[in-house]
């Protein structure tokens, strides 16, 4: 049914929320001297990490000193000690035996994208990481990204992301979404009310259902 598989990150593979958040507001305070609020730092979630930083110190300075966030990313991704989901290492093992091809498609940057999959030791698994932008919010782009590095259609593949908007960013490029309400922050109503095309509470679910529609 479908050969190859977009994984959304945050929510559907692990959760590194607090992390991004707690090392914003290290490199901000550290960068800039003042505490910015939670509030202000969530508020432009959407773009990747250099674009977020640059809403409040501009883009040439948020390149320049990029490589300070990821310090603080992987110190704070250690600090914090978190791991995939319960299942996610063994779902995407079988997904991988059953011949369905896997990408991360996600609106983290390339470098955070790329600790956070080896940090949670599920790196081998992907073939192609696929990530947000600096200057945009632009969920479907990342997706599109994704099929051109697979060299697929949408019909083809099946995205698996735990948010709303995944679903609302998927449904105008063709590509089917598997909404996923694992994750403990996840609001499951909220999701099914976005009307994914399939819907999954636990891992082994959606494992049962990738062995019933592998690619044959």
């Amino acid at each position: 049914m479908y050969k190859a598989l977009l994984f959304d990150f945050d929510g559907t593979l692990a959760d590194t929320y607090d992390v991004c958040v707690q090392s914003f507001y290290r490199f901000l305070l550290e960068y800039t001297g003042r505490k910015y609020t939670r509030e202000e730092i969530i508020a432009l979630f959407g773009y990747n990490e250099c674009g977020v930083i640059a809403q409040f110190i501009g883009l040439e300075q948020a390149r320049s000193n990029f490589g300070r966030f990821t310090e603080i990313y992987q110190e704070e991704m250690h600090a914090v000690g978190n791991h995939p989901f319960d299942g996610i290492p063994e779902l995407l093992s079988e997904a991988k035996s059953l011949g369905y091809r896997l990408a991360c498609s996600t609106g983290k940057c390339l470098e955070t994208a790329k600790l956070s999959l080896e940090y949670f030791g599920i790196a081998s698994y992907f073939e192609a990481v696929s990530c947000g932008f600096e200057d945009v919010q632009a969920k479907t782009r990342t997706m599109s990204n994704s099929l051109v590095q697979l060299g697929l259609q949408a019909s083809e593949c099946l995205y698996v992301g735990d948010a709303p908007t995944d679903v609302t960013s998927a449904h105008p490029i063709g590509l089917a979404i598997a909404g996923v309400a694992w994750a403990p922050t996840t609001n499951p109503v909220e999701l099914q009310s976005a009307q994914p095309d399939h819907f999954f509470l636990t891992t082994a679910d959606f494992a049962a259902f990738l062995r019933e529609n592998a690619y044959e």
